[in-house]
């Protein structure tokens, strides 16, 4: 048996294209779900947070729970980022060179 040619088969090409199309398909699903406007009922009153600026008045709406992890996410990752991609390069550095040996 050749062992060098145990992941040439079709099996990896396909599988990662289902997960790729089944990514786009959850995305545009996510997407088109949250942009559905939520109109109060009739005769309902609308809560506003008291803040009013050139007759426009601020809704009392509390941030959606996978938005404000979305956020959180997003922020620990790119703060903590650069700190990882130096220790990489410092990885990548041969002793009693002084430049990296990839940018």
């Amino acid at each position: 048996m050749n062992t060098t040619s145990q992941f040439t088969s079709s099996f990896w090409s396909i599988y990662i294209a289902v997960i790729v199309v089944l990514s786009f398909i959850g995305l545009a699903w996510l997407l088109l779900s949250q942009n559905v406007v939520k109109r109060p009922k009739k005769g309902e009153e609308v809560k506003t947070t008291g803040h009013e600026w050139d007759g426009i008045s601020e809704y009392n709406n509390p941030s959606a729970t996978l938005v404000v992890l979305a956020l959180c996410l997003h922020m620990a990752v790119w703060r903590r980022l650069p700190d990882y991609v130096s220790r990489y390069r410092r990885l990548q550095r041969p002793v009693g060179l002084e430049q990296p040996w990839s940018i």
